[in-house]
């Protein structure tokens, strides 16, 4: 089981995969728990926005990529290449066991419009059943 949290714009999207439940506390801060550890996270108030519980079916390698170049890839289309970013604390982990990484998706104007060049985002690889 994962906990999601959806933090500020500050703190971006967390996941806790080994959590087993979470509390809110009379001053609005958010507790991620795990039975037999306790507290493995807190969020002060108006740094997390919503949390949610999930099951797990396949298991999830996520890193943070930062969209290195955006430049134009046929009509109506733009190339988006995105490199690892090794300044998050969440690479340290598989960054040990996969030092690099990059990512190269061709799509829409209209979904480029999306991403900014140096922004940082969340990847997520998950086998699909």
């Amino acid at each position: 089981m994962t906990i999601h949290v959806t933090a500020s714009a500050d703190y971006g999207h967390r996941a806790f995969p080994d959590a087993t439940g979470w509390h809110v506390d009379d001053t609005g801060q958010l507790h991620i728990t795990k039975t037999g550890s306790g507290n493995v996270a807190s969020f002060h108030p108006g740094a997390w926005a919503a949390v949610e519980r999930s099951a797990e079916s396949a298991p999830k390698t996520t890193a943070v990529v930062t969209l290195h170049t955006k430049g134009e890839s046929s009509a109506g289309q733009k190339a988006l290449n995105f490199i690892a970013d090794y300044s998050d604390e969440r690479n340290k982990a598989w960054a040990k066991y996969t030092p690099g990484l990059s990512a190269q998706m061709h799509v829409t104007d209209a979904v480029a419009e999306r991403f900014e060049q140096g922004g940082r985002y969340l990847l997520t690889f998950q086998r699909e059943e």
